[in-house]
């Protein structure tokens, strides 16, 4: 317990030392809008819970816009460029709860576009109230054009794009990450559509088409598991706020509780429509 007490503090210390190192007269504004010539967060961002038709080309293609320039190897590369920490503190107030407040999570992030094909990207969370730290996007990512029409494959750990361009953060809220692709199965199946999967994934985009086929470790398994689960998705956006349909369909093998496994399936639609102040979501599966 001891160990574990002081390897959060030294993270949460390192955290709070990036914090003031990466400040930059941007204001503080996150690394991939200040690599992107400080472009405000509603250039990508509906509203901060989600991502407009910008953010989701920004991501698809490897965390940088069309037309951005990257090259790691150039000599006045700024580390302020590639890392981010946000701080996500909470305070609540319950009728015969009383008061509570929390001091939430600090995420580190790190990456970005490497060149005109490659990037990568870290992501870490300190759980400052449990004294956890997690993992949660780790992935190498390689385009073949930075145009309307090309090939896709990302590496490591990471959320399928169909679910991880519905949502937005850091930080994250229930709204977010709605329960249509958060929920579980009442089997003791752990598995949520947009869980992480550790493992390879190679995709086509053609202008607002495009389709992905991933094979990994799911939900509780390692990499010493001889079985390998397996998705496939297609979405089709729609206008520039970032409106659109998508279909998907998941095969796996999840552990349950006592090691045993469970084989299952899934398969499900998934949408939003989205104006400039309005934005309905919806799935099914």
């Amino acid at each position: 317990m001891r160990k574990r007490n002081y390897l959060t503090m030294a993270a949460l210390i390192a955290a709070v030392l990036a914090t003031i190192c990466l400040q930059s007269a941007s204001n503080a504004v996150p690394a991939f809008a200040r690599r992107a010539g400080g472009i405000g967060c509603a250039g990508c961002h509906w509203h901060q819970n989600a991502l407009n038709a910008t953010g989701k080309a920004f991501l698809r293609h490897g965390l940088r816009l069309a037309d951005e320039e990257a090259n790691a190897n150039k000599a006045d590369l700024k580390l302020s460029n590639y890392a981010s920490v946000v701080l996500a503190p909470s305070f609540s107030a319950v009728e015969n709860d009383g008061t509570r407040f929390s001091a939430g999570d600090a995420m580190l992030w790190l990456g970005g576009a490497i060149d005109s094909k490659f990037s990568a990207l870290a992501e870490t969370e300190f759980h400052v109230d449990d004294e956890e730290v997690e993992v949660e996007e780790v992935y190498a990512h390689y385009v073949s054009d930075l145009g309307g029409k090309y090939l896709s494959a990302r590496v490591g750990q990471f959320q399928p794009l169909v679910f991880l361009t519905q949502v937005s953060g850091p930080a994250r809220t229930t709204l977010s990450r709605p329960e249509a692709i958060s929920g579980r199965a009442t089997n003791g199946n752990s598995f949520r559509p947009r869980d992480r999967v550790r493992g390879f994934e190679l995709g086509t985009v053609n202008g607002p088409l495009s389709a992905y086929l991933g094979i990994g470790n799911g939900p509780g398994q390692n990499a010493s598991d001889n079985h390998m689960d397996i998705y496939t998705a297609i979405e089709r956006e729609f206008g520039a706020q970032g409106s659109s349909v998508g279909a998907w369909a998941y095969w796996g093998k999840a552990v349950l509780a006592g090691g045993s496994r469970d084989s299952f399936s899934r398969y499900g639609v998934i949408g939003n429509y989205t104006a400039v102040k309005t934005r309905v979501s919806a799935h099914y599966s």
